[in-house]
């Protein structure tokens, strides 16, 4: 294990794959920053998406926790069940937070944020074929560990890469949580998470 571990510490990124070998001053800057961004999107986009699947017809069959009408109205019929599947996430967002952290004083920031995201994609795409209550627990646990250590290790990253007369915009790329919830939300309520609703859960 310990050898393992010195060989990852030392592996580097091939070097066109680099974006500092194409990118320069300010635009290695804005593309540092829309990365920060496209990572905090993907945290709002979970909070506001899982409302509206939580109102599928589809998905509440699948997970068992309500009933619903002719008109597709659903009634939740048990809210534990419900809200563990929702803030399970959460606790694996605090856990990715926690792991992160030391995972990116150890190996570096760009391997602790490729992990972040091959983490994330695995538990997006467990969420998409969830099929019962313990998968989707355990995709959703997942996807949090991917999406907190992105949520801990990018913005340090954007903020260490960053002259100082740039920071301003490493704040306001934190603020982009909020235009994921409206455009979740504007998914959601125009019946999309109806017709393809088991796809709608990744985030």
């Amino acid at each position: 294990m310990g050898q393992f571990i010195e060989k990852f510490r030392d592996w580097t990124l091939p070097q066109h794959l680099l974006v500092e070998n194409y990118l320069h001053g300010k635009k290695l800057t804005h593309s540092v920053v829309a990365l920060s961004a496209l990572a905090i999107f993907f945290f709002g986009y979970d909070q506001g998406m899982m409302s509206g699947v939580n109102n599928s017809p589809d998905y509440v069959k699948i997970m068992k926790f309500g009933y619903w009408d002719e008109d597709a109205n659903v009634t939740v019929t048990d809210s534990t069940k419900q809200g563990g599947i929702v803030s399970i996430y959460y606790f694996g967002t605090l856990c990715g937070c926690l792991f992160g952290g030391w995972y990116s004083d150890m190996f570096g920031r760009i391997k602790s944020i490729a992990l972040g995201a091959l983490i994330a994609i695995v538990g997006a795409a467990l969420q998409g074929s969830a099929k019962s209550v313990a998968w989707m627990c355990g995709a959703r646990f997942l996807n949090g560990i991917g999406t907190g250590i992105l949520n801990a290790v990018v913005p340090v990253y954007s903020s260490e890469t960053a002259e100082a007369t740039s920071r301003v915009w490493i704040v306001l790329s934190r603020i982009d949580e909020f235009f994921p919830l409206e455009i979740s939300n504007f998914l959601s309520n125009h019946s999309i998470v109806f017709l393809v609703s088991p796809l709608l859960v990744i985030p």
